[in-house]
């Protein structure tokens, strides 16, 4: 008869790979990824103050056919956290990603700036079609009534 032992070693990940997956009206999506984990990880995502950002964000883990994990970890974060971290970790062992995103990345004029401007562009637009208009109008109705004043009005009129 065979006895076999089998002891699972804990597998450290690769180290996490932060990177931008796009740009949206308040600031960016990020995703961090490793893969080589045991026993599977969890993604936690932290700001530049130490503020834990988990809540907000996602992830997935997949084993292979060796065991092995790998995870995946998504958030949406705003232009005022421009340094993130991705710390990956298990029971055993833990890594750690960081980047620093560029000012550029996030709009220097809020939205509602922009949303306000507009607005009010286009109110301008419309008061400048509509008063000359209706000035117009009001002389036409006006001309259509002979109005009716005294010899002693006309008269101080002329003075």
């Amino acid at each position: 008869y065979c006895l076999i032992h089998v002891s699972c070693l804990p597998g450290l990940g690769s180290q996490p790979w932060i990177h931008v997956d796009g740009q949206h009206s308040d600031g960016v999506s990020l995703r961090c990824e490793s893969s080589g984990w045991f026993p599977s990880p969890e993604v936690l995502w932290f700001d530049d103050q130490g503020n834990n950002l988990t809540t907000l964000s996602n992830w997935t883990v997949r084993e292979d056919s060796k065991g092995l994990f790998s995870v995946k970890g998504q958030i949406e974060i705003i232009y005022s956290n421009n340094k993130i971290r991705c710390l990956i970790h298990n029971e055993e062992n833990e890594q750690e990603g960081k980047l620093q995103i560029s000012d550029e990345f996030f709009p220097k004029v809020p939205v509602g700036l922009v949303v306000s401007a507009l607005l009010l562009g286009l109110a301008i637009l419309v008061l400048s079609v509509l008063v000359p208009y209706s000035v117009k109008q009001r002389r036409e109705i006006k001309g259509t009534f002979p109005s009716v004043t005294s010899p002693i009005t006309t008269l101080l009129l002329f003075v």
